[in-house]
């Protein structure tokens, strides 16, 4: 699971709040470490862009959902995205 942006490329302020339920392992890419990976290791940067961008799709869609559909078809779809994609993931 992929969380959180940083802002000095996204810019505003934070989006997520992340409180962990059980003991987890945390990946934190400081934001200059993500400049040189962009300049070092650009294979690396563009999957971090396609992530971002599964992110945003993903969000797009919840979004456009709880606009169009009435809430029976929002759980059903949610339910769907969730069979397929093995959790609740908004990929």
């Amino acid at each position: 699971m992929a969380l959180g942006q940083t802002l000095r490329f996204g810019g505003g302020p934070r989006l997520v709040t992340l409180i962990c339920v059980e003991p987890s392992v945390l990946l934190v890419v400081p934001d200059h470490a993500l400049t040189r990976i962009a300049a070092e290791r650009p294979e690396v940067w563009q999957a971090v862009a396609a992530l971002v961008y599964l992110q945003l799709r993903g969000a797009l869609m919840i979004a456009a959902e709880a606009v169009a559909l009435p809430p029976r078809q929002r759980l059903a779809s949610r339910l769907e995205v969730m069979a397929r994609t093995g959790g609740p993931s908004c990929a």
